[in-house]
């Protein structure tokens, strides 16, 4: 018996068109896991982490049901995750602009400092 896979491929091949690229299962996974973080960085930061449900992530980052929980547990871990990773952001957002502070007077390396966290935060 010949899988619909395999007769899609045939036909492409025939076609001179390219068969579609299958992710793998890693992909895949990592692809839902930033799904869910980016979903998670917005409803914390919009509704505050009380008032956002585990569902509430899992629609804003359209997964299926209970992905949040095989990924990432529990809403806390989550939440430790999206901070993890909002700080890993804005080191690096500071890191690409370190050599710009380095000739400034003091006084005008913190005020390029605070513009760029409010630009970040932003």
């Amino acid at each position: 018996m010949v899988a619909d896979a395999d007769i899609r491929s045939v036909d492409a091949k025939k076609s001179g068109e390219r068969p579609a690229r299958r992710r793998r299962p890693q992909e895949r996974a990592e692809a839902t896991k930033n799904k869910l973080l980016e979903a998670a960085v917005f409803e914390f930061a919009d509704r505050g982490f009380d008032a956002v449900t585990i569902r509430d992530i899992e629609v804003r980052a359209d997964v299926q049901r209970g992905l949040l929980s095989y990924h990432f547990g529990d809403k806390e871990s989550l939440w430790k995750a999206s901070v993890d990773k909002l700080f890993l952001g804005y080191r690096e957002f500071q890191k690409a602009r370190a050599d710009i502070d380095k000739d400034l007077p003091d006084r005008e390396v913190l005020s390029f400092r605070i513009r760029n966290y409010v630009r970040f935060s932003a």
